[in-house]
């Protein structure tokens, strides 16, 4: 009833502490409130726990491990239509960007930019990139698959995971707005940003900053996914309710429906009402069979201490009481004061 019109924990257990208490009523009134479906649907409850960074490991030499991603559409006056898009391909080893400006983004532009890259550099071992429609089409997947490559696709909505050259992806859009607003052409823009990047060294930090949080999410846990757009204003950014099936990476699920989410956008529910009654059914212990149930044994008996003479009573002595006169000062008046 305290809860009944969806209010925040601090209110409820104002409501509670007016009229009832009992032991672990906090700890009751705030799992009630977090767990409460409609909150949460309502987006009442707050974000996700975002995990810690899980940095990737240093590759051991160049172009072994690379990362690939799509900057764009660029909009503007001074940006040729034939560039309006930047093909990134980034080097974790080396922090090397690798950029090419093109029309069109499909499938086979992408290829013909890695095929001249790959003559260039040689084969990496691992390619990384998000869940574009180019980028998980069976016409790349061969691709990579013929060459030996091994296509690592990030979680939905998570370009943390593709972190690389997404943070590259900020610096070359600032320093070609840069260069635009001084009046350079396009061209000549990125190359003054490519120049002066690949002479300077990175820094970076996240765990501290963001005050990460360890994932508690597991294997067959309840979660809710938040995804980014709603089909209406009053339709919920949390999806219905759906089970942990595979762990594919530190903080990368898998959920019953087929689709990866990185746990910064996964928050955990209680399990539904009917699947958690039948949790409930096929966990409790077997019935005994019918008989007279076994002798409980005897309790034991408290000892009891050896009982000793009793404790006289000691007389305790009065303290004396001082003489007490009247003041003087006090002569010309009426008081209580008895001598």
């Amino acid at each position: 009833m305290a809860h009944e019109g969806h209010l925040g924990i601090v209110k409820v257990k104002q409501r509670c502490r007016d009229l009832v208490w009992w032991p672990g009523i906090d700890h009751d009134i705030e799992a009630l409130v977090r767990d409460c479906a409609a909150c949460l649907l309502s987006g009442k409850t707050g974000q996700s726990a975002l995990p810690p960074l899980q940095p990737l490991a240093w590759p051991s030499r160049p172009w072994e491990h690379i990362q690939l991603d799509i900057c764009g559409e660029i909009h503007g006056h001074a940006v040729p239509h034939h560039q309006r898009f930047l093909v990134v391909v980034y080097d974790l080893h080396s922090k090397w960007p690798e950029v090419v400006p093109v029309g069109t983004v499909t499938a086979q532009a992408i290829l013909d930019i890695l095929d001249s890259l790959f003559t260039r550099w040689g084969l990496p071992l691992t390619l990384t990139t998000d869940n574009g429609p180019q980028l998980i089409s069976a016409e790349f997947s061969s691709y990579l698959s013929n060459k030996g490559i091994k296509h690592i696709r990030t979680a939905y909505y998570n370009p943390q995971a593709n972190g690389g050259v997404e943070r590259f992806n900020q610096t070359l859009k600032n320093g070609i707005r840069a260069h635009l607003v001084q009046g350079c052409t396009f061209q000549t823009a990125l190359n003054q940003t490519l120049m002066h990047y690949r002479a300077r060294a990175m820094k970076q930090r996240f765990d501290k900053a963001h005050r990460v949080k360890k994932s508690i999410i597991q294997v067959s846990d309840w979660v809710r996914a938040r995804r980014p757009q709603r089909c209406n204003k009053m339709a919920s950014f949390w999806s219905e309710p759906l089970q942990v099936s595979r762990q594919l990476g530190p903080a990368t699920f898998m959920l019953s429906n087929g689709s990866r989410w990185h746990a910064s956008r996964l928050r955990k529910v209680p399990a539904p009402q009917g699947i958690r009654m039948h949790t409930e059914q096929t966990c409790r212990p077997e019935t005994p069979p019918d008989g007279p149930p076994p002798p409980l044994p005897p309790e034991p008996q408290p000892l009891r201490a050896p009982q000793g003479p009793e404790p006289q009573a000691v007389a305790v002595e009065e303290r004396p009481m001082r003489a007490r006169t009247r003041p003087a000062h006090l002569g010309d008046y009426l008081t209580s004061f008895h001598s």
